[in-house]
């Protein structure tokens, strides 16, 4: 089993830098989602999966004319992949603005034989990415620390570990997704009528600027009927969620034992 207190190398502040560039490189994969992945009523179709032997986010297959193709994003060196049954062919963002990576875009889907009008007209997205100077075309890369992707890569390779251990224990859990307006990844269980639970991990946000797992009842409980938890701790504002952050998870708290002790939590908690 890994040792997660290991997979911060860089300073949180480095991590978060990692974090919002990469977060604005998988907006390509959602776009393309959008235009060539059949629609879900979930909006499900736009979701990333973890590809282990890539080490990179993937959204789901698409039928070109030259055949079914992938594509990803890789995130060690932030590398777009085109993905067929011959090769995996990169393209690394690092040094390049998003002019020029949707020129390449374009042209990698237009190489697969796909409809015209829609490899060349990307749609404007439903929802809005924390701001950084790459959305005014600002170079990938700079300002990044060396490491500092790599070690986000960990966190996602680690997380998709342990919730697809969930996946396989719970039998009414979702597929594992990363979800590209949140740039989390994490699975839903579903419980008796409208209850659910949902376990997954955060690169960091508006509340914490680290990464952190969480599990969050659905409807929120009142905060009192909350229990005490040996690891983590409750989050109550605007949502409720067990959280147990990234430094904590550096200091040693153990992430699996986390997740097993607040699913159990939250399903008292829905009664």
């Amino acid at each position: 089993m890994t040792d997660w207190s290991s997979l911060s190398t860089v300073s949180w502040e480095a991590l978060k830098e990692a974090r919002l560039q990469a977060h604005h490189a998988i907006q390509w994969l959602a776009k393309a989602a959008r235009n060539f992945v059949p629609k879900q009523p979930d909006d499900s179709h736009t979701a990333l999966t973890w590809n282990k032997d890539l080490q990179a986010l993937m959204i789901a297959p698409i039928t070109g004319g030259a055949g079914t193709f992938e594509m990803g994003m890789r995130l060690a060196d932030l590398a777009l992949l085109i993905k067929t049954d011959h090769a995996v062919a990169p393209v690394p963002l690092l040094g390049h603005t998003d002019r020029q990576l949707e020129a390449w875009v374009s042209a990698s889907l237009m190489e697969q034989f796909v409809d015209r009008d829609l490899a060349i007209n990307f749609p404007r997205l439903p929802y809005e990415v924390p701001a950084h100077p790459v959305a005014a075309d600002a170079k990938y890369g700079d300002r990044l620390e060396e490491g500092a992707l790599s070690s986000l890569a960990a966190w996602f390779n680690e997380a998709a570990a342990l919730l697809q251990a969930v996946h396989a224990e719970e039998t009414s859990a979702s597929p594992v997704r990363c979800w590209p307006h949140h740039f989390d990844i994490a699975t839903l269980i579903s419980l008796d009528g409208e209850k659910s639970i949902g376990a997954g991990l955060s690169p960091g946000d508006e509340n914490y600027a680290e990464p952190y797992l969480y599990v969050t009842p659905w409807p929120y409980p009142d905060a009192g009927a909350l229990p005490p938890l040996n690891i983590g701790a409750w989050h109550t504002q605007d949502y409720t969620a067990a959280i147990l952050t990234g430094p904590e998870i550096s200091s040693g708290a153990g992430p699996h034992s986390f997740v097993e002790e607040a699913i159990t939590a939250c399903r008292g908690a829905l009664g």
